[in-house]
Parts: structure tokens; C-alpha cells; sequence
């Protein structure tokens, strides 16, 4: 019965696996640490997997040694976890094992990794209150369609004289919602569900992102965002000599936004 549960939890590890940011910023500055202090990397990396909580970060750090200890080098391992690691995590650490400055290069990579995440908290915590705004008031126009238009409805209804459109659109509207609102949820649930997958055809893509550019307010918000992540990335690349158009390239697969 352990033997199964032990298989089970590997598979849901492996199928799910995944390294918050906190723990990669940890693991880089440790093993920063740790290297600059002469240790060999492959007993670094055991003393950091000695000292690791999570189940899923034991487990991806635990491949990594196995990957160094059968002779890969350290930006290798971490490539196998292509989506746990970025590209330009990878790229940081592979510069500093061919310059020789390996621990000034996972420091800078905590550092910026730290910075990429304190940056991103301000703006889900800037874009909170504008969607309560919006969740509020789209919930209380709903109430005011369900339960409060339809008892007035009856006032407008003895009015002989012809009403205006906006009146009339508000009574169909009112109608709508309070006799067919079964179909409405179904349908908003039918987008929601749609999205993800729609936004995973390119060109679908591109035109959301450029949409998203293009927002009154919140379009400025994701321009600085993007282009703060930009010459961040490109500023450590550059003083890891990378080369220019390397760099470019690096820098341009840590953003999301493909028309960024």
C-alpha cells in the first residue's frame, strides 16, 4: 500500500511540477552562497536539498544532482525543467559556468529574480480595486434586472404614450435577464470556459496583446511593466557579456506579450 501511495505521489509530482518564484529566488541565492564559499557545486546542491521544504522543489533539485553527478553541467540540469526554469534563468546560469563567475551570476539572478516578483505583486495589487469596481457593479445591475426592474415594469406598461428607446431597450433588457437568465449564465460560463483556448491560436494571441496595449488605463500600467522586465533582463544579460542579439533574443522570450 506505501509502494502505491509512493508511486502516486511521484506521478502527481511529475505531472505538476512546479517551483514558486520564493523558492527558485532561494535556491539561486543559497547556492550563490554556498559556491563563493568554495563548496563544490554538486555538495551545494545537496546541502540545499537537505534544506528544502516542498516536495515538488525537493524533487526537481534532487534530478538536478543526478543530471551533475552523472557530468552535466549545472545550466543543463536545469534546462531539463524547461518549465520550471526560464530561459533567461538558464542563460544567467550558463554564462556564469563558462566566464568562471558562477556565484556572481546566481546572486545577480536572485537579485533580479526578486525584483521581477516584488514588481508583479504592485500590479495585481494596483488591478484589485478596479476589478472589485467592476465585479460590483456588474453584480448589482444584475440585481437591480432580476429583482427590483421587474416590479416596476407594470408603471411603465400603463404609460399610453410612446416611450423612448433607451426605456425600451431597459424593459427588454429586464425582461431578457429575469426570464432567460439561465441562458445568460450559461452563455458568460461558455466564454470564460472559451478563452484560454482561444488565446492559445497565435494570431488570436497577438491581437489580445496588443488589445490589452491598447486599454485606456491599464494599457500604460502593462507597457511599464513590460518594459521594466525589458531592460532589467537585457541590463544583466549585457553585464553577463552576453552578446547583443543573444541577448535581445533571451530578453524577448521572458515576456508574454507576444506583440510586445
Amino acid at each position: 500500500m506505501n509502494r502505491y501511495k509512493k508511486l502516486w505521489g511521484i506521478f502527481v509530482v511529475e505531472k505538476f511540477l512546479s517551483m514558486p518564484a520564493k523558492d527558485r529566488i532561494s535556491f539561486a541565492k543559497r547556492l550563490s552562497v554556498l559556491i563563493s564559499a568554495q563548496l563544490p557545486i554538486l555538495k551545494a546542491l545537496q546541502v540545499i536539498k537537505n534544506q528544502t521544504a516542498g516536495r515538488r522543489a525537493v524533487f526537481i533539485i534532487d534530478k538536478i544532482i543526478s543530471e551533475v553527478e552523472s557530468g552535466q553541467f549545472l545550466s543543463s540540469a536545469m534546462s531539463q525543467f524547461g518549465k520550471v526554469f526560464s530561459e533567461f534563468e538558464i542563460s544567467i546560469v550558463r554564462i556564469g559556468e563558462v566566464s568562471g563567475s558562477l556565484s556572481e551570476n546566481l546572486n545577480y539572478l536572485a537579485e533580479e529574480l526578486k525584483k521581477k516578483q516584488e514588481l508583479k505583486k504592485k500590479i495585481i495589487s494596483a488591478l484589485i480595486y478596479p476589478s472589485l469596481i467592476v465585479f460590483i457593479t456588474f453584480a448589482i445591475t444584475g440585481l437591480l434586472a432580476v429583482y427590483v426592474l421587474p416590479k416596476i415594469l407594470p408603471i411603465f406598461a400603463s404609460f399610453k404614450s410612446e416611450l423612448p428607446l433607451s426605456t425600451k431597450i431597459l424593459i427588454f433588457f429586464t425582461n431578457f435577464m429575469s426570464k432567460d437568465w439561465g441562458y445568460v449564465l450559461i452563455f458568460v460560463l461558455a466564454i470564460f470556459i472559451s478563452i484560454p483556448w482561444f488565446l492559445k491560436i497565435s494570431t488570436v494571441r497577438k491581437h489580445f496583446d496588443r488589445l490589452i496595449l491598447r486599454l485606456p488605463i491599464l494599457g500604460n500600467m502593462f507597457r511599464s511593466f513590460y518594459l521594466a522586465n525589458f531592460c532589467r533582463t537585457l541590463g544583466l544579460l549585457l553585464k553577463s557579456d552576453v552578446i547583443i542579439m543573444e541577448s535581445i533574443k533571451i530578453t524577448s522570450a521572458t515576456i508574454f506579450n507576444q506583440a510586445y
